[in-house]
């Protein structure tokens, strides 16, 4: 995502790539200021700090309009320390639309600034992002070098790890369903991006009490920590929610189609609320989550804001309050000092692994056999709202919903109560014997028809 607003990204960004025949990884990192102006600048600036200490080539990007200022000097001093390779540090000059602006704008006194930095004339380059102007000769001659350099000392198995590292990429293409992508959503501050960092165990994204500093949506693996199965997990986390939830897509603002978006290719989708308050888009989020047959999980953070003796009756009136979501487990948990993380890890498991459960066929009609032989008689002889069981199918919709279409004779006789008293036999079936959480279930009837068989 990207802005006209200075300092509009704050949190490292990884993507690997290939170009050439070789597979690398881009790291993006936030705008930084020299005085750490805030707490958030301060994190930003600590967040590049590891990214270049971690990095084999560096690109330093600076202003063509504005030319070398002194905090660019500043700046690539001090970075230039953190760097363990100083051969492969490039000073990338942004904003060079063409060559009629370089001579216009007297360019080559410019250049001339960019010497101060003490880096050679073929380690500059001028580029413009935005018209992809110099990117390509960019990216040719920095792997050429860095190529070269490794056969030059002897390393000539980087080619083989390349080659190797852009077969398992492809092979990564291929089977998708290998990664298990876990996305947090949630209003502005309610603690998303802290408890991403507490499951790392590391401040890997920038966390402030001012709403809004998480601007875009990142992707972070956490398989080295947690796997479900032999499949890789990656952690989503996502901008807060800022205005209400409409129903219809073309109603949301930007930020809320990202998160959409996110919620439709993830496996388990998190929604963290503030205990404070539970408002009328995280209900109405709840109830699109469930049309589009998304397995969710409901977490209350903030847990150390409620007094002790008052969690059992706040946790009582959540479950009560949220008794119209079926099979979707609710934690109570704090990010902050790490309450209730084993428990949440575990069900995030188990819900993934729900979207797969089988469902016997023969034991839903036996569930509902009973059901309906139990009310096919009552004092008065034949109870005329029995429902008459004739068939029951069980299917899959998008995203692994669960589909139970039950066929009846008589179903205009059937009261709506009657049919609710059956939808609950059937959940706490779901939920008791096959022990299956977060997996949406739609519970159909249809009148018989001969055209059913």
């Amino acid at each position: 995502m990207v802005s006209k607003l200075p300092f509009f990204t704050r949190d490292r960004r990884c993507k690997v790539s290939n170009l050439f025949s070789n597979s690398f990884k881009v790291v993006d990192t936030g705008s930084i200021l020299c005085s750490n102006q805030d707490d958030i600048h301060y994190q930003v600036k600590q967040q590049t700090i590891s990214a270049v200490r971690s990095c084999d080539i560096l690109f330093f990007m600076v202003d063509f309009r504005v030319g070398l200022l002194k905090e660019d000097l500043v700046l690539f001093n001090e970075f230039k320390k953190y760097k363990k390779n100083k051969k492969f540090i490039y000073l990338v000059v942004n904003f060079f639309d063409s060559s009629k602006t370089f001579k216009a704008s007297k360019g080559n006194h410019i250049l001339k600034d960019f010497f101060v930095l003490n880096v050679q004339r073929d380690m500059i380059y001028l580029i413009s992002a935005l018209h992809k102007i110099g990117i390509h000769r960019l990216m040719r001659n920095v792997t050429d070098l860095y190529h070269r350099t490794s056969c030059e000392r002897g390393r000539k198995e980087v080619f083989l790890q390349n080659r190797l590292h852009t077969i398992h990429q492809k092979n990564i293409k291929k089977e998708k369903s290998n990664i298990i992508r876990i996305t947090i959503i949630g209003r502005q501050n309610v603690g998303k991006s802290t408890l991403i960092n507490r499951i790392l165990g590391e401040n890997r994204i920038v966390v402030s009490d001012t709403p809004g500093t998480t601007r875009e949506s990142i992707d972070i693996s956490i398989s080295k920590i947690f796997k479900i199965g032999k499949d890789r997990c990656y952690l989503t986390d996502t901008a807060g929610i800022t205005k209400n939830i409409s129903e219809k897509m073309n109603e949301m603002n930007i930020s809320v189609r990202e998160i959409m978006k996110r919620i439709r290719c993830s496996e388990v989708v998190l929604l963290l609320i503030d205990p404070e308050r539970l408002t009328r888009s995280e209900n109405l989020l709840i109830n699109l989550m469930i049309k589009m047959g998304s397995s969710f999980m409901i977490v209350f953070n903030k847990l150390d804001k409620i007094p002790h003796r008052d969690r059992d009756k706040f946790r009582k009136t959540i479950i009560d309050g949220l008794n119209f979501v079926k099979f979707f487990r609710i934690h109570f948990i704090s990010a902050l000092y790490q309450d209730d993380f084993k428990s949440l890890l575990r069900s995030i498991k188990i819900t993934f692994q729900s979207k797969f459960t089988d469902i016997k066929k023969d034991h839903l009609r036996e569930i509902v056999e009973n059901i309906e032989r139990n009310h096919l008689t009552t004092k008065k002889g034949l109870n005329p709202d029995a429902m008459r069981l004739k068939d029951i199918r069980i299917s899959q919709g998008v995203n692994r919903t669960l589909k139970i279409t039950i066929f009846s004779k008589s179903l205009d006789k059937i009261k709506r109560n009657y049919m609710k008293y059956v939808e609950n036999k059937i959940y706490r079936y779901l939920s008791e014997d096959v022990k299956m959480i977060g997996r949406p279930v739609k519970i159909i009837f249809k009148r018989y028809k001969s055209s059913n068989k």
